[in-house]
């Protein structure tokens, strides 16, 4: 079952399509989550001249939605959207298969996340079992406000730019969040919970993943994996984490990984940044303001307050 879980997880590699399109409008873009194993890649793209019909191909590989970050207005110039431009900070979803005709007609700095069937579909058959929506999602919504998605994929933008700090487990609860709303707009999928979610994990289900991160803390963990333990879908595990915790996985493993820095601070001669790599953290500032936030003093502080 995990090996399973584990397949369908994995994120599609729009590499191909993406090398080629993004390179026409930004040749320093770079695709973010692919080595990392994230269900959802994203791109930070600026195009500097704007971008027109050469970067127009006639159906999108991959579903994708595309943030304005700043710059100039994006607008549609096909189909029932023809005519439309982007908000302020809002996203254009552009679904697998429909054609890719947008124009800019300045400098423009925008995001796009990569959504692939894989997840759409695990995240609606979780909504409503036996459903295979990817691929018909409608393109009538291409500019269709909705200020909780919108931020929901704020939230995971923030979280990407942490590159290599940011769990996988993190990455892959909020791309089942951003799915999630997208599915219920689309398809009316309602996230009305299970009673399983509603009543969070068993007791048994609690101490097996409570035990799997006590031991795991520190590695790359998959939502897969945990959701294995507890035998359920990523999805309804998510769900049923966050009622029996009151947090959801990710930040429970961070909680985790705080504490056994703690440990190394008091009982190790390991300097700060090696505990920081120890506990899964690439780059030490970004450990230091989480421990401090955390535990109310930087990592130093808090082994010479210990020793003293």
């Amino acid at each position: 079952m995990a090996e399973m879980l584990e397949e369908s997880n994995k994120p599609s590699k729009p590499n191909g399509y993406f090398d080629r399109h993004a390179a026409q409008i930004d040749a320093g873009a770079q695709l973010i989550g692919i080595e990392q194993g994230w269900s959802a890649p994203v791109a930070f793209i600026r195009a500097a001249e704007g971008f027109g019909e050469q970067v127009w191909v006639p159906g999108c590989p991959e579903t994708v939605l595309s943030i304005w970050l700043s710059g100039a207005r994006t607008s549609c110039r096909w189909g029932p959207s023809a005519g439309k431009s982007t908000e302020r900070f809002a996203y254009t979803f552009q679904p697998r298969g429909v054609p890719n005709h947008f124009e800019a007609k300045g400098p423009v700095t925008f995001a796009q996340i990569f959504l692939p069937d894989a997840l759409l579909d695990s995240v609606a058959d979780g909504l409503r079992p036996g459903s295979e929506i990817s691929g018909s999602l409608r393109d009538d919504l291409i500019f269709k406000a909705d200020r909780e998605l919108n931020a929901r994929l704020a939230t995971y933008l923030r979280a990407a730019r942490r590159g290599a700090d940011v769990s996988r487990v993190e990455m892959e609860a909020r791309a089942i969040l951003i799915a999630e709303r997208l599915l219920a707009r689309h398809h009316g999928l309602g996230p009305a919970a299970a009673p399983a979610e509603q009543r969070g994990l068993a007791a048994w289900q609690l101490k097996r993943v409570r035990e799997f991160l006590h031991h795991a803390s520190h590695q790359r963990v998959t939502l897969a994996e945990l959701a294995d333990v507890a035998r359920l879908s990523p999805f309804h595990f998510s769900r049923a984490f966050r009622a029996a915790t009151g947090v959801p996985p990710h930040r429970y493993q961070m909680l985790l990984r705080i504490e056994r820095a703690k440990v190394l601070l008091e009982g190790s001669e390991k300097s700060v940044s090696d505990v920081a790599a120890d506990v899964g953290y690439a780059n030490q500032s970004y450990f230091a303001r989480l421990f401090q936030a955390e535990v109310g003093t930087t990592p130093a502080r808090y082994r010479r307050e210990r020793r003293i």
